[in-house]
This record gives structure tokens, sequence and C-alpha cells, in this order.
């Protein structure tokens, strides 16, 4: 009888004493409050969690989560649930929604992962990410509704300049809420090892956007890349952009298309000039380095909208444009019914030609297609002649938004059309003998 007894008490009491000590320190404040601390520690933030659940073997459940900033007191995103998994090199993490309430930048959510990760299996784990439902609450109110967002991390180490660049560190993959049957949008990450300069970090974060046939609005667009909201609010990209931030500047390409840009707000906060209408930038390729455009392909088509005579006028005098009316008062408006155009731009300077539908050469057409201003003779012009557009008159104005242009224009080679005031095209004609 002893004997059943303590057979009683070792296979059946104990273990179910300990499962209701467990269950009762994993619904108690104390467990909650020691997991919390833990992610508090991994994420450099500080977390509020109202309850940890182990639904499955090798699962971990965490019920009302949220991440704060520890210095604003800004609650930055929130998790209604989360399941995580975890093997000895591999981490699989699951939630139905979630909410960023604040607008930062993807990347500081990647960080976000990569110290989780680091912090839980060393910097080899690997771990993928599946949310069903991911709300982004932007600036000035705005919201957009990712679905079905799907993460890969690959190790949080940097690479060496030795490794393969084609695998990414980490991936991202969303649509948006109602263009669920496109193929997704792709976002990569990597960190890359590089020369170490005084007071400088030897590693940078390399980004890639594939947006694929969807155009994503550029609020969106501006999480991953910092002032792609200047083409407009309501401005959309379609296409690929990469880039690279260094001690001296973003490093990169881009390649696709601009659509919905507003020409009466992006003109008129950067000009004297008057141009409306909606425009669509094509960029067959755009290259940066250090901060500086080095070359861009491309073509603008706008219109209808209206154009003032100044800017007609100033294209003539700086960029050798033919202008119909130069003797028309440069504070008429006038209207037109298209703007095409395909241009060139390197140290070289750049070029400039009509694509005006029907009116070979034509830039701006305006009614019944009369041509309001025509290309230029074939050649390279001075880039100087881009920022004197900003200006009335004849010099370059002395202000923030000049030199600013100046500072990301490409640096001209000697004897080609540059900064200099000497068209290429001009420089190039016969000598008479």
């Amino acid at each position: 009888r002893n004997l059943c007894r303590l057979a009683f008490g070792l296979l059946v009491a104990v273990p179910t004493c300990a499962v209701v000590v467990v269950v009762i320190w994993c619904r108690s404040p104390w467990s909650a409050a020691h997991y919390r601390h833990e992610l508090a520690e991994q994420l450099a933030l500080d977390v509020r969690l109202d309850a940890i659940g182990f639904p499955r073997p090798g699962v971990t459940r965490y019920l009302g989560l949220s991440l704060v900033d520890p210095e604003t007191a800004r609650t930055l995103a929130e998790l209604t649930a989360v399941e995580v998994r975890a093997e000895r090199q591999k981490t699989w993490i699951e939630c139905r929604e979630a909410e960023v309430l604040d607008g930062s930048r993807l990347d500081l959510v990647v960080e976000w992962a990569t110290r989780w990760l680091r912090g839980r299996a060393g910097s080899e784990s690997a771990a993928e990410i599946h949310l069903a439902k991911l709300s982004l609450h932007l600036d000035g109110g705005d919201d957009l509704l990712l679905v079905d967002v799907r993460g890969r991390f690959a190790g949080t180490q940097a690479k060496q300049p030795s490794e393969n660049p084609r695998e990414p560190q980490a991936v991202l993959e969303f649509s948006l809420a109602g263009q669920e049957d496109a193929t997704p949008a792709r976002i990569s990450f990597d960190r890359h090892v590089g020369k170490r300069s005084a007071g400088g970090h030897g590693a940078t974060t390399a980004i890639k956007l594939e947006t694929g046939p969807t155009a994503l609005p550029a609020r969106l667009v501006e999480l991953c890349c910092p002032g792609w909201r200047t083409w407009g609010e309501e401005s959309t990209f379609a296409g690929n952009l990469q880039w690279q931030r260094g001690a001296a500047g973003i490093t990169g390409e881009v390649d696709g298309r601009i659509a919905g840009i507003d020409l009466g707000k992006l003109v008129s906060t950067r000009s004297q000039h008057r141009l409306t209408g909606t425009a669509e930038v094509y960029l067959d390729e755009a290259q940066f380095r250090d901060g500086r455009l080095v070359s861009a392909t491309g073509s603008i088509v706008a219109g209808p909208g209206l154009v003032g005579r100044s800017l007609l006028a100033a294209a003539a005098r700086d960029l050798h444009f033919a202008e119909n009316n130069p003797a028309a008062p440069l504070i008429d408006l006038v209207d037109y019914e298209k703007l095409a155009l395909s241009f060139k731009i390197s140290e070289r300077g750049v070029s400039v030609h009509g694509k005006c539908p029907g009116s070979p050469g034509a830039v701006f057409l305006g009614r019944q297609q009369h041509r309001l201003l025509a290309e230029p003779p074939k050649g390279f012009y001075p880039l100087l002649g881009i920022v004197r557009l900003s200006a009335l008159g004849e010099a370059v104005p002395a202000d923030p938004a000049a030199q600013a242009l100046l500072g990301v224009l490409p640096v001209p080679v000697a004897d080609e059309g540059g900064f200099g005031t000497v068209p290429q095209a001009e420089r190039e004609k016969p000598q008479r003998r």
C-alpha cells in the first residue's frame, strides 16, 4: 500500500502539482513581468505586456504587446497576439494584427527584429515572420493597411565584402489592402562591413525596394527612402529603388515610374515660375553617389495645365529652347495641352528632346497643336541652366535652394557642357577656313 502511495505521488500528484504551478506562474503578473523585462533588454525599448502563454509545446504567446520609446514615452507599435516558435537556429513568428502608431522607418523595425534575434539565439539565428495585417499610422493622420506581410531574416551579422551580395539578410514582402492578387512588393535590407573612418561606423545598411506592378504611395516609399515625399503627397512609385547612406551622402540608383506629381506644388515651392498640371516621370536609370547625382535618363509627360511665360523665356535663355513668342509679357499664363520631353543628365551637361505627339521636337503644345516651346539644337548644355530656371534674372540666386541644387547635380568634366557657359552643341560646329 505504501508503495502504491509512493507511485501515485511520483507519477500523478507531483506532475499535476508541477503543471498547476506552471499554469499559475504563466498566468501570474510575475511571469509577464519576467518576459517583459527580457524583451525590453533585447529591444532597447520599454515593453508593455498583458499576459504570456504557452498554447503548444515550444510555442510562446505574447498577449497585448506594446513597444514604447523610452525617451518620449510614446507608443511605437501595438501587437494584439504574437506567437513565437523557436528552434536551435530558426525562429517563426506569427501575428494576426499589428499597428505601428509612429511613422518610423522600416529599417528601424528591422533593427528591432535583429536585436531581438541576437538576444534569443545569437547573431546567426534566422527567422520568418508573418503578419496578417499591419496598420501604419503616418504623420499628418495618414493610415496605410498592409496585408500578408512576410519577413525573412538570415542572421544579424554585417556582411564582409567577400560574401554573396545577392542574398539579402532581411526581406519584407507585402501587399496593399485591396491589391492582394498583385505580385507583392519586396524590400531587402543588408548590413555591410566597410572601412572605418574617424568617428564613423564600420557597417552600413543597404536598402532595395522592388514594387513589381504595384504603385506604392509616396508616403510608404518615404519609410524606406527619406525625402521621397518631395514628389508630392499624392504621388506614387512603381519600379526599383536601392540606396545606401554613407558618411558623404546617399549612394544608389532608381528606375521606374513616378506618377501623380502635382507640378503646381512642386514648382511653386522651388521656383519663381508658374507651372500647373499633373506629371509622370519615367526614369530609365538614375544613379547617385555620395549624395550627388551621377547620371539620369528618362522622360516627363504632363498636361493639361498652365505655364508661365517667364518659365518659357528662362528655358529659351538658359537651355537654348526655341520659344514661339519671346516678346510676350513675362507675367502672362498660357494654357498648355501637353508637356512631353526626354532628357539625359550627366557630367557632360543636360540634353533635352521634345516628344509631343504629332509635333516633332515640341516640348510644350498649346491649344490646337500650337507650339509654345521646342527642343534646343542637339547636344549637351550647361547644368547651370537648370539652376537658373529658378530665377527670373540672369544670375543664379544666392539662396539655399539654389545652393542645394548645385550640390546634388553631377560634377562637370573639363571641356564639356557641365556648369560652363558654352554649350557643347555650339563648340562642335565646324570651323570655317
